[in-house]
């Protein structure tokens, strides 16, 4: 299947096939770059979504969108609640991927006006690992920042967000519940953990794990990075974009809020799920120990 293409790749019969029979699609394959502009994610992200809503038109089958937090959080709006966003390409992270996540929700509400398609837009937070394993996708800045940071690098920021992860099957969980749930009246979703905790007591928790490691200015931190010997650290690689997140971002700007009330009213998982606490930590630091990922350097 290629969605960059108008029939998806897909041969006639086949795609006559899904005209007639879909009932629901679920579009979640994005790419995963933050360095790149929009523009970059124009070909093979944002057109895969107007020839999937093209597709869904045939049958008014239901288009569920995964969006992402990061179509809103420049911090222009300071609450984002659970409903279409204002059509200001500002309210979008100014990067590629996040003002692509943007274009698309609005391409797909104005399918729905256009073509009466049913819509559903999930905007999805930062994903962690499970509630049973522990299994937790090692590329991801929020997982680097533990085995590699507290860690490999025995440091951490003495700043940073609060902490509102929702685990991966919690996230899975829920995204099903209110695929099939029928709702007349809300059609933007917010998935991230209601149950939300502070930096400082994610670092608690990070220590109670077992890691050692210093609490550190944000400029001492990348400093650490840039300079350590290590050369088998993964931050290292990540070291232009936490710079552009430390030295130029404008911290005179008050966080976004994303609101979850709506969400856990429909949805019985989010409302049960999990706080970010000791336990799931516990499970994410064994895992990358027992995977070999986390390596403690003395």
């Amino acid at each position: 299947m290629n969605l960059s293409e108008e029939y998806l790749g897909l041969s006639n019969e086949i795609y006559e096939e899904l005209k007639d029979e879909l009932t629901d699609i679920i579009h979640s394959a994005w790419k995963m770059n933050f360095n790149q502009t929009v523009k970059d994610f124009e070909f093979d992200s944002i057109l895969g979504v107007y020839h999937l809503l093209k597709l869904s038109s045939f049958n008014q089958c239901q288009f569920h969108f995964i969006s992402s937090i990061s179509s809103a959080s420049s911090g222009l709006l300071q609450i984002i609640k659970e409903k279409p966003l204002p059509e200001q390409i500002q309210i979008a992270l100014p990067q590629g991927y996040g003002q692509s996540k943007f274009i698309s929700e609005h391409l797909c509400w104005k399918a729905k006006q256009i073509s009466n398609i049913q819509i559903k837009i999930y905007r999805v937070g930062q994903i962690s690992g499970d509630t049973l394993n522990g299994i937790w996708n090692s590329t991801e800045t929020a997982a680097m920042m533990i085995y590699a940071g507290a860690g490999q690098l025995h440091k951490m920021p003495n700043i940073g967000n609060d902490i509102n992860w929702i685990p991966v099957d919690i996230c899975s969980q829920t995204l099903v519940e209110l695929a099939l749930k029928s709702s007349e009246d809300q059609h933007v979703y917010h998935l991230m953990n209601p149950n939300c905790i502070e930096y400082q007591n994610y670092l608690d928790l990070l220590r109670e794990s077992g890691l050692r490691f210093d609490i550190v200015s944000k400029d001492e931190f990348l400093d650490a990075i840039l300079t350590t010997t290590d050369q088998t650290n993964p931050l290292i690689k990540l070291s232009s974009f936490l710079e552009q997140i430390y030295r130029k971002k404008d911290n005179s700007k008050p966080s976004t809020t994303f609101q979850t009330e709506k969400t856990v009213e429909h949805s019985q998982t989010l409302k049960n799920c999990p706080q970010i606490d000791s336990h799931l930590i516990q499970l994410y630091v064994n895992y990358w120990t027992n995977s070999k990922i986390l390596k403690e350097n003395s």
